[in-house]
């Protein structure tokens, strides 16, 4: 819970859940690099308890509505590359076919 809480504090202020999740990836990454690099013989982080790593809830995920989905396409976009793809006319700029 410790480094959590060192996470959860900013200049006095407290930070997103999110913005703790991906904090704790990021140094997770870097410590794993430097045991591939030979710098460390472990990942300390693989030592801290499950209860010790923050565990982001699941539940706290919003999703879009098919409808504001169907909105956000009908926004112009100032890529042309982006409006073809869009429209289904973009196989010649590269586009991926829907599966």
């Amino acid at each position: 819970m410790r480094m959590i809480n060192l996470w959860r504090k900013q200049k006095g202020r407290t930070i997103s859940k999110g913005c703790a999740h991906h904090h704790q990836a990021v140094l997770n990454g870097a410590l794993n690099k430097a045991v591939r690099e030979g710098i460390l013989q472990q990942n300390p982080m693989k030592m801290l308890d499950k209860r010790e790593k923050f565990q982001p809830s699941p539940e706290e995920r919003e999703f879009l509505t098919i409808e504001e989905l169907r909105n956000l396409i009908d926004i112009p976009c100032a890529n042309e590359q982006v409006n073809l793809c869009r429209r289904g006319d973009g196989e010649e700029s590269g586009c991926r076919k829907p599966d």
